[in-house]
């Protein structure tokens, strides 16, 4: 299977349009094939490309579990991050990010997590639960 990255260093040359904004965005695998192989590059990619305000991820397939384990890393580790857009055009999404809310649902039933808990409560989850990430850019 092919790896998906995304670095900056191998599009810096290329010019792109202003990042768009997007209300919502759901991201959804429809089989367990992909295994996460892509997850990293994939949302560095689609975040650095559109800065959605909602992020929704239904926990069907295990791909899903697996986006939101990534993107809790990403956002645990953010502090500690070399600057990794310093010399480019535009400020990647990591840096960008003033503020992420991340809300578990359950049927009718919310409840408000953080990156921490929500990883630790990801293998405990079933195919009912939702997970939403409200960003602030």
């Amino acid at each position: 299977m092919t790896k998906v990255t995304f670095n900056w260093e191998d599009v810096r040359d290329i010019s792109f349009p202003p990042t768009c904004h997007v209300k919502h965005l759901e991201l959804d695998s429809y089989s367990d094939s992909f295994e996460g192989h892509n997850a990293d590059g994939l949302l560095d990619g689609l975040l650095w490309s559109c800065r959605p305000e909602t992020l929704w991820l239904e926990l069907i397939w295990e791909d899903c579990r697996i986006f939101a384990k990534v993107l809790c890393e990403k956002l645990l580790n953010q502090n500690n991050r070399e600057s990794c857009c310093g010399s480019s055009p535009a400020a990647c999404w990591v840096h960008c990010l003033k503020d992420v809310k991340i809300a578990l649902l359950a049927g009718s039933d919310w409840k408000a997590l953080n990156c921490h808990s929500l990883s630790q409560a990801l293998p405990t989850l079933t195919e009912s639960h939702k997970i939403s990430f409200n960003f602030k850019w």
